[in-house]
């Protein structure tokens, strides 16, 4: 687990380092989480390829099911977000009516229902292609994998924190020598 920890940190930091040589952000810049997003997908379809050991027929068939999937999430996210946010607002407007409260909290309960009966679905689907072994791999690494990168984003933002200090840093231990 150390290993594929610092394998992926190492793969993480060097894209963001290339990222922000490469593609310099401005600070209006709004795209650099998705830039982040975008690496950390590399990273994953790395990974994934590399501990499950897919053969060229399953690369063909598994990663299209694997980005319905994950495309699937990111519109559950969105949906919650939107339903969840009406519903605090009818609750904070304080006059709103038990059936609108009720339609509100239906249309939740409707994205919730929809999105796990979509997900089962394809993970399904995506499993009959994967042996047994493959499976259970799948299920370590894409839970280990999400651990895993929320522990490097954590140690990167730390690791930001602390050059930011340096300067000062520096700047202090210099001017004690003089």
């Amino acid at each position: 687990m150390k290993k594929g920890l610092i394998i992926i940190t190492t793969l993480i930091a060097a894209a963001i380092l290339t990222s922000a040589i490469l593609i310099p952000l401005k600070a209006e810049d709004t795209h650099q989480k998705e830039d982040i997003a975008g690496i950390v997908d590399v990273v994953r379809i790395w990974k994934l390829t590399s501990d499950l050991s897919l053969s060229k027929e399953q690369l063909t068939s598994f990663y299209p099911k694997f980005n319905q999937i994950e495309e699937l999430r990111k519109q559950y996210w969105v949906e919650r977000r939107k339903a969840l946010k009406k519903l605090k607002i009818l609750d904070e407007r304080g006059d709103a009516s038990e059936e609108e409260l009720q339609t509100a909290l239906g249309q939740l309960y409707e994205i919730e229902d929809n999105f796990a009966k979509n997900v089962e679905t394809l993970k399904d689907e995506l499993n009959s292609q994967l042996t047994l072994r493959q499976q259970v791999k799948f299920a370590i690494s894409n839970d280990t994998f999400r651990r895993d990168v929320r522990q490097v984003l954590i140690r990167l933002k730390e690791l930001g924190e602390f050059k930011k200090q340096q300067p000062m840093l520096i700047r202090a231990d210099s001017s004690n020598r003089k």
